[in-house]
């Protein structure tokens, strides 16, 4: 308001106060007048209300006039105040608002709305972070109920950080409200940023340090003279040179932390603190036990820093090295290797001691001597020339590089020949120019004749002293790859039939011996490219280069034949034998590795073992391995079925006596079958093979045990005779369950019989004596079957008291026709018959065969002639 309004103001008061003054005497006097009438009176007092009513008019209207101009200074005052700070607020570079309780703008500043637009109205966790919700942390009721002011810094949308001040505040009426000033500190956070990462930079770098550097103060006495210095800071180079940890010395003055400092050390530091030059030392230092080699510069005045590192392993090396000089030339003369130096000409200008014992040279005679001098033939370790480009001066003269250990031998002029491993080096002058060579050199003779005979025993076998299967598998490879493109080979397995029995009976030795008379056997059949190899306990393997089919099979039957032939010498009393032997062929035209031929031909030589033994098979490459599987797995998984679920059948075959007016049954012969899946019975020669690999045949054999006692109770009038597998003689529990259940079931146990092959019986002697002799024991009988297999002796017959002798059906089905057979049968039956034995022949399938054996006074027969095997009901029916 200004003077003229402030004027006009007053006048107005002044008439209105005029006016109703006037107006209240005119009508208070009139209201006096018509009461009690007194005009005179009346008048004069109208006349004196009016006059005070002027002069106090007057007196008011400077007392307003003065307080309304005052107001109105006051007034202007504020109103430029006001428009001050509104300009100020608005020039304010920070955000600045005020927020009801519900979060809403009701203010913003100008700041504000240029950063985010015209906010009033809106919520302020919309417009900063454009959210639909408070954010977490910001309470404005707990802020108001508080009323304590808040501190924080959040990051906007628009990624400005702000530092937030959030105050209480009422308004002119009374609302809470919240004054929130935000600050940008985005610029103030990217430079802390820049700094702390040129701060760790600047760490890195000085704890990356492979010097040792430190900050010091220096420490001067009141005349100036410095007398200690402070650590201010260290590296870790630092603390790995001299052990002392940033902790323990930043701080704290040298003499607290090292006391024996020299003086020295503190003068040289002080100058260089205080005159600001630059010095380099290398000293050693008591207190640290080191040499230090030292730049110390002045960062500002009374400062000084150090750049340093360790010497002492340099300054005591160089003082070793001076002291090693001396030793060197004496080791030099007394080393056991030879050592020769040669100039760039291959001249030699000095040879120690030993290189001339090595060369045979005396030491007027060798230098000079180029190095490949006539005096000494250079050659191969295998024999021949050697290279003279690879010879060990020849490559570094070439490459100016070292060469470790090239071998070479030399030839005296006397024919002695001595094998070398050479070192050789550059040697290089002061300007850095090849001046020579340096070699060294040991004689590896010894070690050569040691490598070679060690290569023997590896690729050679000890006894029969033909390689062995690891040489085998080297030469395998060659030929492979050479029938790639070139001609077929052949691969010959050859295993020993029953080989166990030939150790277990006449002991190692005599296997030993028949081990090496195989070799050499197979050894003079094969050609002179051929190979022999042994590859197991009585497993040899031929390989034979460029043969084909006709002639690896021409090869194996004179390889069959020449040990069928021989007659092995088994001791020293005399005892002899034919072995036989099993060959699979496999033949190689470089499609298969060496595992798969090796594989291939184990598959033919199982094949000639299941056929008989004693032939020679080729591998079928026709056959289906996986359906061979298959159906193994499938027969493995019906015995244990069948083990679970009885699932087994027995069998019986009757032997009759046909001795001399005898056809009658004497005993039965109980024979196991599988049920399979579709109720096939499945007979023993497919599923036993696979169960005794699977260890199951003890649990088949004491079902079966179990089946025939039963039977025996039901059908008290017959005999029956079981078969024991040979896996089964090791099983102590199965004998300790058969004697057990023969007591329990109340049977005569001279009614029950059990059959073991011969093979199995001789393979496990002792075993087999003791079952025989627990169960005879109890009244029971025994019988050897497959009797005459393979053997030519019967000395074990002594140790085994069986009961029956089963002939081998090989030797019986064609006895009628084969007067060979019969002649073997015969002799057979005498022995027995001596040794208080009975005889069984098995295969008898006509009568023509009966009337053999009864003139060979054969005691039992067994075969389709008298019936096939049945369940026990038939037979007794019949």
């Amino acid at each position: 308001m200004n003077n003229k309004q402030t004027f006009i103001t007053t006048i107005k008061i002044i008439a209105l106060y005029i006016l109703f003054g006037g107006f209240w005497i005119y009508a208070s006097d009139l209201t006096l007048n018509n009461l009690f009438y007194e005009p005179r009176l009346t008048f004069f007092q109208t006349i004196k209300g009016l006059l005070f009513v002027l002069v106090t008019s007057i007196v008011f209207f400077f007392i307003i006039h003065k307080e309304l101009s005052k107001q109105a200074a006051i007034s202007s005052k504020l109103a430029n105040e006001s428009k001050r700070l509104f300009s100020l607020i608005n020039a304010l570079p920070a955000l600045l608002c005020l927020m009801a309780d519900d979060y809403s703008i009701q203010y913003a500043n100008k700041y504000f709305k240029q950063r985010f637009g015209d906010v009033e109205g809106s919520k302020c966790y919309q417009i900063l972070k454009q959210r639909n919700k408070p954010c977490s942390g910001c309470d404005i009721s707990e802020l108001l109920d508080k009323q304590e002011h808040v501190e924080r810094e959040f990051k906007a949308w628009d990624n400005c950080i702000y530092r937030i001040y959030d105050y209480p505040f009422h308004d002119v009426d009374n609302t809470p409200l919240v004054l929130k000033l935000g600050l940008d500190i985005t610029g103030h956070r990217l430079a802390e940023e820049a700094k702390r990462a040129e701060e760790t930079r600047y760490y890195t770098l000085f704890n990356s340090m492979m010097e040792g550097f430190a900050l010091h103060e220096i420490i001067c006495d009141h005349a100036g003279k410095p007398y200690d210095y402070r650590f201010l800071d260290v590296n870790k180079a630092f603390e790995n040179i001299t052990g002392l940890k940033h902790a323990d010395v930043v701080g704290k003055t040298v003499l607290e932390v090292l006391p024996q400092t020299e003086s020295y050390w503190i003068e040289t530091y002080g100058e260089v603190a205080l005159n600001g030059q630059p010095r380099k030392l290398n000293n050693y230092s008591k207190a640290l036990d080191k040499y230090l080699d030292v730049y110390v510069f002045c960062p500002k005045p009374k400062q000084f820093a150090t750049i340093f590192f360790d010497t002492t392993d340099i300054q005591l090396s160089q003082k070793a090295l001076q002291e090693s000089e001396v030793r060197l030339a004496r080791i030099v003369e007394t080393v056991p290797n030879g050592i020769i130096i040669f100039d760039t000409l291959g001249r030699i200008i000095f040879a120690n001691e030993a290189a001339q014992k090595i060369l045979q040279v005396e030491e007027s005679l060798i230098e000079h001597k180029i190095y490949n001098d006539p005096l000494w033939k250079i050659s191969s370790v295998k024999g021949g020339p050697f290279p003279e480009a690879e010879l060990p001066f020849a490559c570094v003269m070439r490459t100016r590089k070292p060469v470790w250990h090239v071998e070479h031998a030399i030839e005296h002029n006397n024919g002695a020949i001595v094998m070398l491993s050479v070192n050789a080096a550059p040697l290089f002058d002061a300007t850095g120019n090849l001046s020579g060579v340096v070699a060294s050199f040991h004689d590896i003779t010894e070690q050569k004749q040691m490598e070679q005979h060690l290569y023997y025993m590896a690729t050679y076998d000890y006894l029969t002293k033909v390689p062995n299967r690891y040489y085998l598998e080297q030469a395998l490879d060659k030929v492979i790859a050479n029938a790639k493109s070139g001609p077929k080979s052949a691969l010959l397995l050859i295993d020993i039939d029953n080989f166990k029995i030939i150790n277990d009976l006449f002991g190692h030795n005599s296997g030993d011996r028949v081990l090496i008379n195989i070799a050499e056997l197979i050894g003079s059949n094969l050609r002179s490219n051929d190979l022999l190899a042994r590859i197991g306990g009585d497993e040899f393997a031929a390989l034979l280069e460029d043969a084909d089919e006709a002639s690896a099979a021409a090869m194996a039957e004179k390889i069959r034949s020449s040990v069928d032939e021989y007659e092995f010498i088994l001791n020293n009393f005399g005892n002899f034998s034919n072995i036989s032997i099993s060959i699979g062929i496999t033949i190689i035209d470089g499609t298969m590795d060496s595992a798969q031929l090796l594989s291939n031909a184990d598959i033919a030589l199982h094949a000639a073992k299941e056929l008989g033994r004693n032939r020679a098979v080729f591998n079928n490459p026709d056959s289906n391995p996986s359906a061979k599987l298959e159906r193994f797995n499938n027969i493995v998984q019906l015995i244990k079925r069948a083990l679970k679920e009885e699932q087994f059948i027995v069998h019986y075959q009757p032997i009759y006596d046909i001795r001399e007016g005898k056809t009658v049954i004497s005993h039965y012969e109980a024979l196991v079958r599988l049920i399979g899946m579709d109720n096939e019975l499945i007979l023993p020669g497919e599923f036993i093979p696979i169960a005794e690999d699977f260890s199951l045949m003890p649990q088949i054999d004491r079902w079966v045990v179990s089946t025939v006692l039963q039977t025996l109770q039901s059908y008290r009038d017959i005999n029956i005779f079981v078969n024991i597998s040979g896996l089964s003689l090791g099983e102590e529990d199965l004998l300790s369950f058969i004697e057990r259940a023969i007591i329990e079931s109340g049977i005569n146990p001279s009614r029950l019989g059990f059959e073991i092959t011969e093979t199995s019986a001789v393979r496990d002697l002792l075993l087999a004596e003791r079952w025989v002799h627990k169960l005879k024991s109890i009244g029971c009988k025994f019988l050897l079957d497959d009797f005459g297999i393979g053997f030519s002796t019967f000395a074990y017959l002594n140790s085994i008291p069986v009961d029956y002798l089963k002939i081998d059906g090989s030797f019986i089905k064609n006895i009628h026709t084969d007067l060979q057979q019969r002649a073997i049968v015969q002799a057979m039956c005498s022995i027995a018959h001596i040794l208080g034995k009975q005889t069984i022949a098995e295969f008898v399938e006509n009568v023509d065969v009966l009337k053999v054996l009864r003139e060979l006074q054969i005691d039992f027969g067994q075969g389709y002639h008298f019936g096939k095997p049945r369940p026990i009901e038939d037979w007794y029916i019949a």
